[in-house]
């Protein structure tokens, strides 16, 4: 993408590194809306330049080659963090990307990014972005021991050379500082604010998911919880991934003409698709450390879309549903706790939560978090000037 005209431009360059497809990832493009205007905004990433940015540097998905494959798996053996952090064929694109650019502050986004922000950018001031726990990313206990070993001994190695460090709620922030050291600043995935009118409740609740379809995220627990209510509910799945897993989750749901699946929509058009629905569906067994601290994207979008929240206990996002009392939150994770809740719910009770959802909503949005990225930018422009 070329430049624009630098005049009109504050001169200060700020680079947005992401190994995502950048203008479809809800929170480099967030990032990206907080700092538009503010300073000379550079991206790197897969796909075409995201709206807002002064220049784009695209990065291609390749696969590694037999000799970075090799040299992945010796490091996983090995325990060697700084190779395992070079294996990638996206690390040695941006390498060579980098070479030209002199940003005063790198905001990187996950841990792939974080070596060569750090290593090929020695005179900027690298803000870490931890989208996830990489230590634990996973639960499987060979993944544990070996892959996230490693991924555990770059984040003490690299965390502490940042001069600015966020993740995305306080479970994982803690995490961090008892592995690290480091104290991460919280930015949640909370949406844009959107005015939104709500809608009233009919006599049948229409219930609605939307987001991955992951076999890990037992999203048949739902279908299972909606088939034992009454008529009065509907569920809508708007789902993007696994075809086979949807397919299983179709056969599941069988002939029952209350539960859909619909096609994904644009990222744009989810606030608009979801607020047509009553209650936002979320319920996600803690395989991993970081599906035990969720606190999606999908959570806030409920909230702009002005829909009422039936969630598992997940503690992160039990905490804003009690908080603000925009809906409830099962006992446990299996199909009869989430049921239990669902089969109380009247059109009036949802009405209610949908009222407190529509008076969080500016409070639960991202304007809060667009704040903390620019002060957070501006301490590390402080440490450079």
């Amino acid at each position: 993408m070329p430049d624009r005209d630098r005049g009109q431009v504050p001169p200060v360059s700020v680079l947005v590194l992401s190994f995502t497809r950048t203008g479809k990832d809800p929170r480099v493009l967030r990032q990206i809306a907080a700092l538009a205007g503010s300073c000379r905004l550079v991206s790197m990433g897969l796909g075409p330049a995201p709206v807002g940015v002064h220049a784009h540097f695209e990065l291609m998905d390749r696969g590694r080659t037999w000799w970075q494959k090799l040299c992945h798996v010796w490091a996983i053996l090995a325990g060697d963090a700084i190779l395992f952090a070079g294996t990638s064929p996206l690390v040695d694109q941006a390498i060579v990307q980098l070479k030209d650019l002199r940003p005063a502050v790198v905001i990187a986004n996950d841990l792939d990014t974080l070596w060569p922000a750090i290593t090929r950018l020695g005179g900027a001031a690298v803000i870490f972005d931890a989208h996830e726990y990489y230590p634990c990313e996973w639960g499987a206990r060979w993944w544990r021991l070996t892959i996230g070993r490693t991924r555990g001994r770059l984040c003490r190695r690299l965390i502490p050379r940042c001069r600015g460090f966020t993740t995305v709620c306080q479970g994982i922030a803690d995490r961090y500082l008892r592995s690290t050291g480091c104290r991460a600043s919280v930015v949640t995935n909370a949406a844009e604010f959107r005015h939104q009118a709500t809608r009233a409740t009919g006599t049948t609740i229409a219930l609605v998911h939307h987001g991955n379809a992951e076999r890990n995220r037992r999203l048949e627990l739902t279908i299972l919880a909606v088939k034992g209510l009454s008529q009065h509910f509907t569920l809508t799945f708007y789902l993007v991934g696994d075809p086979g897993y949807v397919a299983e989750l179709k056969q599941l749901a069988g002939n029952d003409p209350r539960i859909r699946f619909r096609d994904p929509v644009p990222y744009a058009e989810i606030l608009p698709t979801l607020s047509e629905f009553d209650v936002g569906v979320f319920l996600l067994p803690p395989s991993t450390i970081n599906y035990f601290h969720a606190l999606p994207n999908k959570f806030f979008e409920f909230i702009q879309a002005r829909l009422a929240v039936a969630i598992g206990p997940s503690p992160e996002m039990a905490r804003e549903v009690h908080r603000w009392g925009i809906g409830w939150v099962a006992d446990d994770f299996s199909p009869e706790g989430l049921r239990s809740i669902l089969a109380q719910l009247t059109p009036e009770s949802v009405d209610r939560a949908k009222g407190a959802a529509a008076a969080a909503a500016r409070l639960l949005s991202s304007e809060s978090g667009s704040t903390a990225i620019r002060d957070c930018v501006s301490r590390a422009l402080a440490t450079v000037r």
